[in-house]
């Protein structure tokens, strides 16, 4: 047994989709100290914990196999599918359709499961992990994507590294039980 789905669905590693696991209690406790303000986002040290913490988080360094690894959750649904193909959005222009924390509040386990074509490629999908949704044909060089370059690409962009933070806290850690405050992050160069 993997343990590996996660308080909101998600799957965490890349093997099936198994059985309920804990949250990322490291994760969310990284989270909370964030929005209580106790940690320095500037700081060398807060950066470093947070990209440590959620390079273990994600349970494999392969960022493909883990996204696609996602298909086999039950509890994975349209709403969870979007959110996903947002991020890869995210990580690709800096910009999300919707707020991480409209995210948290639309995202848990317990919503009703809606259908999900779970082999169908949308067009960012496709884009991101170069491959062809007409002819099938996958660009080699983009098989393999390694998580610490996709972390990197994320972390370059305005407030990436806050948006890997709570983008790790929505797939990993603890549900919120009361609606958070979102915060105005400014970081400075």
């Amino acid at each position: 047994m993997a343990d590996n789905i996660t308080p909101r669905g998600f799957v965490v590693g890349t093997k099936r989709a198994d059985e309920p696991a804990e949250a990322n209690l490291v994760v969310t406790k990284l989270w909370e100290q964030y929005l209580a303000r106790r940690l320095v986002i500037d700081s060398f040290e807060f950066r470093d914990s947070v990209l440590r913490e959620v390079m273990k988080a994600f349970g494999t360094l392969n960022f493909r196999d883990w996204y696609f690894n996602q298909n086999t959750s039950v509890f994975v649904n349209d709403m969870h599918k979007r959110f996903l193909v947002d991020t890869l959005n995210y990580i690709t222009t800096g910009e999300r359709e919707f707020e991480l924390a409209t995210w948290d509040s639309l995202l848990s386990k317990e919503q009703v499961p809606t259908p999900v074509d779970r082999h169908e490629l949308n067009e960012a999908e496709a884009v991101f992990f170069g491959i062809s949704t007409s002819s099938g044909i996958r660009d080699t060089n983009k098989d393999n994507i390694e998580l610490p370059y996709i972390i990197y690409q994320w972390c370059n962009k305005d407030n990436g590294v806050i948006d890997l933070l709570y983008t790790a806290h929505i797939l990993f850690g603890r549900p919120n039980k009361e609606p958070v405050e979102t915060a105005v992050i400014v970081v400075s160069d």
